[in-house]
């Protein structure tokens, strides 16, 4: 049998650079499963590892920064940091790109995308312990039809949240189906809603949820009013800390979206607290998605 030759381990110093391009990421996650996230997690790392490379003085100081600000002690609640670190991330990427390209990219998606685009993100960090709860809509869901490498966006925010749950994440969602909503929209977002419930149910252990109710009486004004529209974080135990993520509306548009942190337990800060008993009603008023009104059944 012949002896495998033995390689010296390198003493070369000199810096391999390697490049991938832009799409990378996205083209991989579109065809992310629980058997792969990790891969795509980690080819995400690496281009963002090979963003923020760089030996100069420019790098080498919002590197500093970026970690004397997340490493600070005024963060109580991990969220917080979670947030913190998601836009120094955000701000050092940018920075470098000026800097070394002489490019700067600001993202200019629809709101809706914008903020599946944000949550997206931040749930790239949620695991065992935490929750997410949301009260939503169909139109909200049905006004992020525009696609990424060919995917719709809802779908890659489902893979997102798949992949959280496939970590321990608990996922809780109620769907408020209107008065005023189109009733074939509404058959669509509910197969595929189906569709994203059975591959939940691949995952061993999986804690997820997602219900509707039919508020049959109000429109999309009132019923965003009376029972909102928010998706919320918190953790299952230690300090209950939680995080509102929720988008302010002017008419029927979005305009805004604030993100709230709890001081302490969520359960106990004034403006986290109206959001979790305003879910926790909702909740409480859900039906599984096997039992939809005829009206509104996939065919």
């Amino acid at each position: 049998m012949a002896k495998t030759k033995e390689v010296p381990p390198t003493t070369d110093k000199k810096r391999t650079t390697v490049t991938f391009p832009p799409d990378l990421y996205d083209s991989l996650a579109s065809h992310s499963t629980p058997m792969n996230d990790m891969v795509v997690e980690a080819v995400r790392h690496w281009i963002d590892a090979g963003r923020l490379a760089g030996d100069n003085h420019v790098a080498k100081r919002v590197r500093d920064l970026w970690k004397a600000i997340v490493e600070a002690e005024d963060f109580k609640n991990p969220y917080q940091k979670l947030a913190v670190n998601w836009r120094a991330q955000r701000v050092v990427q940018q920075i470098e790109g000026i800097r070394s390209v002489r490019r700067l990219n600001l993202e200019a998606f629809s709101a809706e995308v914008y903020l599946m685009r944000v949550i997206e993100e931040l749930m790239s960090d949620l695991k065992e312990g935490d929750v997410y709860c949301t009260v939503t809509n169909v139109p909200f869901w049905r006004g992020t039809s525009n696609e990424r490498q060919g995917v719709n966006n809802a779908d890659l925010f489902l893979r997102a949240q798949e992949a959280a749950v496939g970590r321990g994440m608990q996922l809780k969602r109620v769907f408020l189906i209107l008065s005023d909503d189109n009733t074939e929209l509404v058959k669509g977002e509910m197969k595929r809603q189906r569709c994203f419930q059975k591959r939940l149910e691949q995952i061993p252990n999986a804690r997820a949820e997602t219900g509707f109710y039919h508020v049959n009486h109000l429109g999309r004004d009132s019923a965003i009013t009376e029972y909102g529209h928010f998706g919320l974080v918190r953790k299952e135990s230690n300090g209950n800390e939680c995080m509102v993520i929720q988008p302010i509306y002017q008419g029927e548009q979005i305009r805004n979206l604030e993100i709230i942190f709890s001081e302490g337990s969520g359960f106990q800060d004034h403006d986290t607290r109206k959001y979790i008993n305003q879910f926790e009603g909702t909740w409480e008023n859900k039906q599984n998605l096997k039992e939809l009104p005829p009206e509104f059944e996939p065919e």
